[in-house]
């Protein structure tokens, strides 16, 4: 908890630095730290620049862990309620492809951007079939 008086949210561990590897691979270094190692010591065993490994040691004595911090990042385009109507109507139709389901549902993205969001809800998109246009000769 920092001095705003809320707790600090973390981002969700589908990102590549919160994966279990790479946090443990951090908290192998405040480990080394704490095993009476110097930072380059334990940085030169871990193959890691001094710098990277004292950002680690200072974000676990600040934060009290290694794990990355929020970034700002683009705003989400949708929103929840979105999201919501996405999900209901894939669920009732789900022969929709993203490009029908967002101009049916008046969606202001790209049908991209809901195709994300189906995947992300857990569903898979359907993909139309190409049909082979037949010349008659």
């Amino acid at each position: 908890m920092g001095g705003r008086g809320r707790a600090l949210q973390l981002h969700n561990p589908r990102t590549w630095a919160n994966r279990p590897e790479v946090i443990a691979r951090r908290g192998m270094m405040v480990g080394l730290r704490e095993a009476g190692y110097s930072v380059s010591e334990a940085a030169r065993q871990m193959g890691i620049s001094r710098a990277t490994a004292q950002l680690w040691l200072h974000r676990f004595e600040r934060e009290g862990h290694v794990k990355t911090r929020p970034r700002s990042g683009r705003p989400r385009v949708l929103s929840a309620e979105q999201d919501g109507r996405i999900m209901e109507e894939i669920r009732a139709c789900p022969k929709s492809s993203a490009t029908e389901l967002t101009r049916q549902l008046d969606l202001q993205c790209h049908p991209s951007t809901t195709r994300r969001h189906i995947r992300e809800g857990g569903l898979d998109c359907y993909v139309p079939p190409v049909k082979e246009t037949l010349l008659v000769t």
